[in-house]
């Protein structure tokens, strides 16, 4: 029986969608023999009420220079995020003498770029390099890694 990845209590998975390929991978055809999948099978921990995939797929084959997913392609999306910067600024970093701000996964910058143009110190943590430079040309200081404990410890 599967533990929870949270608390690591055993549970039954629920439903199966099968063996998926990692979403936007947009490969070439000529890549289809060797394309990546992982069983999609999901599990409700009654302990912690998490939903979960029982198998996480590999973190690089989702992460990788190839990542096609940019946010700040959303208009709505760069909204919001600038609305949010603007948010934790004024409630939270106001009467801060030396805030730091990290973001885990803060794939082109569009939330922590809001913080660069305010001259606060902050750290974007991206694993796919190709949106990490994105934001990196936005003045954001990112380090291109996964998180993961040592990397947390280095920050």
């Amino acid at each position: 029986m599967p533990k929870c990845l949270i608390c690591t209590s055993q549970n039954e998975p629920f439903m199966s969608f099968g063996p998926m390929p990692i979403a936007n991978g947009f490969i070439t055809e000529e890549a289809f023999d060797t394309e990546y999948f992982y069983e999609m099978e999901v599990m409700f921990c009654e302990w912690c009420k998490t939903l979960q995939l029982v198998d996480q797929p590999e973190r690089d084959q989702m992460f990788n220079s190839n990542y096609a997913f940019f946010s700040g392609t959303s208009r709505l999306m760069a909204a919001h995020f600038e609305r949010w910067a603007d948010q934790v600024i004024d409630e939270y970093l106001g009467a801060s003498t030396d805030p730091f701000v990290v973001e885990m996964g803060s794939n082109d910058g569009i939330l922590m770029k809001h913080f660069a143009k305010r001259k606060i110190r902050h750290l974007g943590i991206e694993p796919s390099a190709n949106v990490a430079e994105i934001a990196m040309g936005q003045g954001v200081n990112t380090v291109i890694d996964f998180f993961d404990k040592e990397l947390a410890e280095n920050v």
